[in-house]
């Protein structure tokens, strides 16, 4: 007997049965969460890291301009 497993892991599909195995074994046997599968399935999570690297991106700018500022 089959167990199934599906949504935001790597390889989700038909894996055979292991008596007594947990929600957490089963995600590891499909390959473990597969973080650009849950990006794609909410939206909203890709705009925060988009906004996040833009964060980020503007703090190096900051940085990096203010190190150059130093050196002069």
């Amino acid at each position: 007997m089959p167990f199934y497993v599906n949504g935001a892991v790597s390889k989700p599909g038909e894996y055979p049965y292991r008596p007594s195995i947990t929600a957490r074994q089963l995600v590891a046997v499909a390959g473990g969460y597969d973080f650009m599968r849950i990006r794609m399935s909410n939206p909203s999570l890709g705009s925060a890291d988009l906004r996040s690297e833009y964060g980020s991106q503007a703090r190096m700018w900051r940085i990096k301009t203010e190190l150059e500022e130093h050196q002069d």
